[in-house]
C-alpha cells in the first residue's frame, strides 16, 4: 500500500512537473563569453525600437510540449502573455514591424493575416487575395534597408505586400496595387521614404526586363510615373529595375540590374523656354547653301544634349524633308553610346563613380548608400567599397581593405546594422571577407571581426551590443543563430591552422603524415583544356614545399596510398611520388606495368579510404586486390584488369552479370580484397547496376551485388576495420520494393542488416558506427551501433546539418560545429558513452566545410569554401591535440 502511494504521488509529480515545463518559456541565457550558440529552436532576433530583444522560435523544433500554433486565439494568448517580458519569445507567426509608440505586428501563414497588438488592444486585418499577402520583413533597430522591409512613418504602417503597398493610419487601411500580375510574374515590391518622410516611392520589379511603373505618394494619394528602360550598353535595349532610394523629397535614385544608377528630379519643373539663336540655327538647317546648314548643323551639335527638347518639339513641327533629316541626325548622336563589350559604363553618384552597383540601400537616418563592386573617387581612388551620399549631395567613398562586394545583390537585405547614429556599423560578409566585421565610418577601417566566419549575416545588435550572426540571409533567418559578444573573454581553445587557397578542391593526406594539394592557378600560360594550372604542393609538417617535378597537364585526381606514396592522374598522364622524390611519370597503363609491385604493395585493399572518396570524380583510379591482380577505373566508365602478365577489359563480363553496357563509375576492395565491389553511376533503383567482381582462374568474373544509395561524399567511404562497408540499400530492390536498410557489406555479402534509422556516417577508431538520424527534423543526432546491439542517441553540440565527423583514436571523435571544432569523447571500457569535449576556434579558418579528413600523425584537414572566384577553396591543415591533454577533459562551456 505504501509503494502504491508512493507511486501515486511520484505520477502525479511527474505530470505536474510535466505540464510545468509545458508551459515554460524557451531557456535562452547569454553568458558573458565572446562567442555562443543559441538554442536550435531560435530562427530569428530582433531589437525593438525600446532595445528589447525578440526571439522568433522555429515551431518545427519545438519539444513536444511547446507545438506549433493552434490557431489566431492561441498566438494571440502567447503574444499577450510575453509582451511584456524583457526578451520576449513568439512562434507560430513572424514578426513584420514595430512601432515607435509600443505597438508590434505580426503576420500569421500564410502571411495573410495582420495582428496589431500594443499590449491592450488587438488589431485584426485579414487580406483575403493571398497574391496581396505580406512579404516584407521586419527592421532590426539600427537596421539598414534595401526596400523590403516594412516601415511606420507619417504617422502610419507601411506593408510591402506581394503586389503593392498596405497602408494603416490608425484607422483606415487602404492598398496601393502596383501590379496586376500575380506573383511571381509581377515581381518585387520595395518601398523606400525620404529622410523627412514625406515622401513615399515604391516600384514593382518586373520579372521581364523592361521600363517599370515607380509611384509616389504625397500629400495622401500615390501619382505614377515611369522608369528608364534604356541600357546605355545597348541602346534600345532593356534593363530590369531593382531597387529604389529617396534621397531627399525630390530626388529619387534608381538601380538596375546591370549595375546601373540613374537619379530622377521629382520636383515640379517650369516648362523650357526657346532659345532663340537655337531657333535660328533649326531654321538655317533647311538653307539653300549646303554650307550653311553644314555650318548651322556643327553649332547644334557643339551646344550639346541640353537644347535636346527644343530640337524634339522643333521634329514635332512642320518640316521639309532636309530639315527632318538633320534633327535626327543631332538628336541620334545624344544618346549614350555603347560600352566596351563586357564592361558597364559607370554611373555618377555624388560624383563618385560607380563601375558596378551591387545594393542601394538607406541607413535608419535615411541616408542613401551604395555597396559597389568598384567605386572610383575624385581623388581617383578605386576599388571595392561604399558611397554614402552627404548634406550637400556629394557622396563620400570608403574603401575598405581586402574585401570585396562582388557577392551582394538585389535579392536579400543582408545588410548592415548601424550603430552611434552611423559612427560605426556591422557588416555582413562579403565573399573575400572571413567574417562579420565593424567597421568605423570615420577612418574607413574595419576595427573588429566577429570569432565566426561561417556566419555571415547580421541579423541584430542588442542594446548591451551583442551581435546576433546568422547562418545564411538574416532576412530569411538562419539555420543557427550565433552570438559574439566584444570585448567578453574567450571560453574556446585556440588552435593554429596552416591553410593554403586553391581553385581545386582536392587534397590527399598520405600516411607519412603529409598533405597534397593544389595551389590556386599560375600564369594564364599554364592554362590547360580550359582550365587554370594549378602547382602541385606537399605539406611536410612545417610548410608547404613545391616538388622539383611538377605535372604538364591539369590535374584530375590525388589518391593517396601507404609507405607515403602518392598517385597524380592529368588528363594524359600519371604521376608516382613517394615522398616529395619522383618515382616515374608516363603513360597509366605502361606505368602500373613497370611499377606493378609498388601498386600492388602501396594500393592494396588496405589503403587509406579518402581513396575511394565518390565525390571526387576520380579517373584512373588504381587499386589492388587481395591476390595482386591490379584494377584500373578509366575515364568514361571502362574498367580494365591487370591479372598476371596481361590487361583484360571487364565490359563483356559485366554485360553478362547484367550490366546494360559493362561500364562503372566506383571500385571498392569489400573486406580482405579478395572481392571488388563495382557500382554504376549511383547504385540507385533502376540504375545500371552493382556487382561483386573478382579474378578466378584467371578470368573475370561477376555476380549481381546489393545496390548502394550514393547520396554525399560519405557513401562508400565508412569501412570498419574488417574492410567491410555500412551504406543505404534497397535490398528488394529487384523486386520493385523501396525500402531502406543499413547493411555492413563484405567480401560474402550482407554481413548485417539493420532497419534504416539514418544514414552511416562514421566508424570511429573503437569500431562504433555512428548512424545520423534525420537531418532536417533531429538535426545531427546519432545513433551508435556496437557489438549487435544500438546505444544511446548523441546530439553533436552546435550542429545544424552537414555535419563532418572524423576519429583520430579510441575515444575521440571530431565534429565541424557552427562554433569550431567540437570534440567528443568516451572513456568507458568500450568507449561508446560519448560526451561533449572541448571546443576549439580555428584561427584562419572561413566558410562552408566541404571536406574533415585526419590522417597520420594526428594531422586534420578541413576542405573549407566560400574565398573569391580565383581561389573558392582553402585548405586548412591542424595538429590535432595530444591524448593525455583531452580525453576526460572540461566539457564545452555551459550557454
Amino acid at each position: 500500500m505504501r509503494t502504491a502511494m508512493y507511486l501515486l504521488a511520484f505520477g502525479f509529480a511527474v505530470l505536474a512537473s510535466t505540464a510545468e515545463a509545458q508551459s515554460e518559456r524557451l531557456n535562452i541565457v547569454l553568458e558573458n563569453v565572446r562567442f555562443q550558440a543559441l538554442p536550435r529552436e531560435v530562427r530569428r532576433v530582433h531589437v525593438g525600437p525600446d532595445g528589447r530583444t525578440w526571439f522568433t522560435l522555429d515551431a518545427a523544433q519545438l519539444s513536444p510540449g511547446r507545438t506549433a500554433a493552434e490557431g489566431v486565439s492561441a498566438f494571440k494568448n502567447r503574444l499577450a502573455r510575453e509582451f511584456a517580458e524583457k526578451s520576449p519569445q513568439i512562434y507560430g507567426g513572424d514578426l513584420a514591424l514595430f512601432e515607435p509608440g509600443g505597438r508590434v505586428w505580426c503576420f500569421l501563414p500564410p502571411h495573410s493575416l495582420l495582428l496589431g497588438y500594443d499590449g491592450k488592444t488587438w488589431i485584426d486585418h485579414p487580406l483575403p487575395d493571398v497574391n496581396d499577402r505580406v512579404v516584407g520583413s521586419c527592421l532590426t533597430r539600427g537596421g539598414c534597408t534595401a526596400g523590403r522591409a516594412n516601415r511606420f512613418a507619417q504617422d502610419a504602417c507601411w506593408f510591402v505586400c506581394a503586389r503593392g503597398i498596405l497602408r494603416f493610419d490608425g484607422k483606415e487601411w487602404s492598398l496601393q496595387t502596383l501590379s496586376e500580375n500575380p506573383p511571381p510574374s509581377a515581381g518585387s515590391v520595395v518601398l523606400a521614404f525620404s529622410p523627412d518622410g514625406k515622401t513615399a516611392a515604391a516600384c514593382q520589379t518586373s520579372a521581364a526586363a523592361g521600363a517599370a511603373t515607380y509611384w509616389l505618394h504625397r500629400n495622401g494619394r500615390w501619382i505614377s510615373c515611369r522608369a528608364s528602360a534604356n541600357d546605355p550598353r545597348n541602346p534600345g535595349g532593356n534593363r530590369r529595375l531593382a531597387s529604389i532610394a529617396l534621397a531627399d523629397e525630390d530626388t529619387l535614385w534608381l538601380a538596375y540590374s546591370n549595375g546601373q544608377l540613374e537619379c530622377a528630379a521629382l520636383g515640379v519643373e517650369e516648362p523650357p523656354v526657346d532659345d532663340p539663336a537655337v531657333a535660328e540655327l533649326i531654321g538655317r538647317l533647311a538653307d539653300d547653301d549646303f554650307a550653311a546648314r553644314q555650318r548651322a548643323t556643327r553649332e547644334l551639335l557643339a551646344r550639346g544634349s541640353s537644347i535636346k527638347p527644343q530640337l524634339e518639339k522643333a521634329l514635332k513641327g512642320q518640316l521639309d524633308p532636309e530639315r527632318d533629316f538633320r534633327l535626327k541626325l543631332i538628336l541620334q548622336s545624344f544618346l549614350p553610346k555603347p560600352a566596351a563589350p563586357g564592361r558597364t559604363p559607370p554611373s555618377d553618384f555624388g560624383g563618385v563613380q560607380v563601375m558596378y552597383a551591387r545594393q542601394l540601400f538607406q541607413d535608419p537616418a535615411g541616408k542613401v548608400g551604395v555597396i559597389a563592386q568598384t567605386l572610383r573617387d575624385a581623388e581617383s581612388r578605386q576599388g571595392s567599397g561604399i558611397a554614402l551620399l552627404q548634406g550637400d549631395g556629394r557622396a563620400r567613398a570608403i574603401f575598405p581593405k581586402n574585401v570585396s562586394f562582388a557577392g551582394f545583390n538585389y535579392q536579400n537585405e543582408n545588410l548592415p546594422v548601424v550603430l552611434d547614429e552611423g559612427r560605426r556599423a556591422w557588416w555582413p560578409r562579403n565573399l573575400a571577407g572571413k567574417a562579420v566585421q565593424l567597421l568605423d565610418a570615420e577612418s574607413g577601417e574595419f576595427i573588429d571581426a566577429a570569432p565566426a566566419p561561417l556566419f555571415g549575416g547580421v541579423q541584430a545588435v542588442s542594446a548591451e551590443g551583442r551581435v546576433f550572426l546568422a547562418r545564411i540571409n538574416a532576412a530569411s533567418g538562419g539555420e543557427r543563430i550565433a552570438v559574439y559578444t566584444p570585448g567578453a573573454p574567450e571560453t574556446r581553445a585556440i588552435l593554429n591552422v596552416e591553410s593554403l587557397s586553391t581553385r581545386y578542391p582536392q587534397f590527399a593526406l598520405t600516411d607519412d603524415g603529409a598533405a597534397w594539394a593544389l595551389e590556386r592557378e599560375l600564369t594564364p600560360t599554364q592554362r590547360v583544356g580550359g582550365y587554370w594550372g594549378g602547382k602541385l604542393v606537399r605539406y611536410d609538417g612545417k610548410g608547404w614545399r613545391t616538388p622539383e617535378f611538377q605535372p604538364t597537364q591539369m590535374v584530375r585526381s590525388l589518391t593517396p596510398g601507404k609507405g607515403g606514396v602518392l598517385l597524380v592522374q592529368t588528363s594524359l598522364e600519371s604521376i608516382l611520388y613517394r615522398g616529395e622524390k619522383l618515382v616515374a611519370a608516363g603513360d597509366p597503363v605502361e606505368l602500373i606495368e613497370k611499377h606493378r609491385e609498388l601498386f600492388r604493395t602501396s594500393f592494396g585493399p588496405d589503403m587509406p579510404p579518402s581513396a575511394y572518396d565518390p565525390n571526387s570524380r576520380q579517373l584512373g583510379q588504381v587499386l589492388a586486390d587481395k591476390a595482386g591482380n591490379i584494377w584500373r577505373l578509366e575515364e568514361g566508365g571502362g574498367l580494365m584488369v591487370l591479372a598476371g602478365e596481361r590487361w583484360q577489359s571487364a565490359q563483356e563480363a559485366l554485360v553478362a552479370a547484367g550490366s546494360p553496357d559493362g561500364t562503372a563509375s566506383y571500385i571498392v576492395p569489400l573486406g580482405d580484397g579478395q572481392k571488388i565491389y563495382v557500382a554504376d553511376r549511383g547504385g540507385k533503383l533502376g540504375g545500371l547496376g552493382a556487382f561483386f567482381g573478382e579474378v578466378r582462374d584467371g578470368k573475370l568474373r561477376f555476380s549481381q551485388a546489393p545496390k548502394i544509395e550514393i547520396r554525399d561524399n560519405d557513401a562508400l567511404k565508412v569501412r570498419d576495420a574488417e574492410g567491410a562497408i555500412w551504406a543505404i540499400s534497397l535490398l528488394d530492390a529487384s523486386k520493385g520494393s523501396s525500402r531502406e536498410y543499413i547493411v555492413r557489406l563484405g567480401g560474402e555479402g550482407v554481413r548485417e542488416k539493420l532497419e534504416a534509422v539514418g544514414t552511416p556516417r562514421l566508424v570511429d577508431a573503437a569500431g562504433n558506427l555512428w548512424v545520423e538520424k534525420n537531418a532536417a527534423t533531429d538535426g545531427c543526432a546519432y545513433r551508435l551501433w556496437r557489438n549487435g546491439r544500438w546505444g544511446r542517441e548523441l546530439a553533436v553540440p552546435n550542429v545544424a546539418r552537414n555535419c563532418r565527423l572524423v576519429s583520430d583514436r579510441p575515444g575521440s571523435v571530431y565534429a565541424w560545429s557552427n562554433l569550431g571544432l567540437q570534440q567528443l569523447v568516451a572513456d568507458s571500457p568500450d568507449f561508446d558513452d560519448y560526451r561533449p569535449g572541448r571546443l576549439y576556434a580555428l584561427d584562419d579558418v572561413s566558410g562552408e566545410v566541404g571536406a574533415l579528413a585526419c590522417g597520420k600523425q594526428g594531422l586534420l584537414a578541413l576542405l573549407v569554401q566560400g574565398g573569391p572566384a580565383t581561389a573558392p577553396w582553402t585548405l586548412g591543415l591542424l595538429k590535432l591535440p595530444e591524448e593525455k591533454k583531452e580525453l576526460g577533459g572540461p566539457d564545452e562551456p555551459k550557454r
